[in-house]
């Protein structure tokens, strides 16, 4: 018995931790419209592609929103956090914008 209460007590806190990750990200000044992520009026994420996958036998949403600049790359975390705040049935990946000229150095 005491085997089995701590095994559920491991499971619980491995699916719990995405949503601790989470709980301590901002998404104030945030606004998700039709497929588009605003920061103060400004377009920072688009909606790029939705897949459908099999994964483990469950159908699955994959999303991937896709930053307009490298200046807006902060805001990857908290963009996670709104989208999935507003739709929790679907797993969301968020592009970064890489600087081309600094990538180089």
């Amino acid at each position: 018995m005491k085997r089995l209460i701590i095994g559920l007590a491991i499971a619980l806190a491995s699916c719990a931790t995405p949503y601790r990750i989470l709980n301590s990200v901002d998404t104030t000044g945030l606004i998700f419209e039709d497929g588009v992520v605003y920061y103060e009026d400004e377009v920072v994420a688009t909606l790029e592609s939705i897949e459908v996958a099999l994964d483990g036998g469950i159908l699955v949403t994959e999303v991937t929103f896709v930053l307009t600049s490298s200046d807006y790359n902060r805001f990857a975390m908290p963009i996670i956090k709104l989208v999935h705040t507003r739709k929790p049935e679907w797993e969301v990946e968020v592009e970064l914008e890489m600087n081309k000229a600094s990538a180089l150095d």
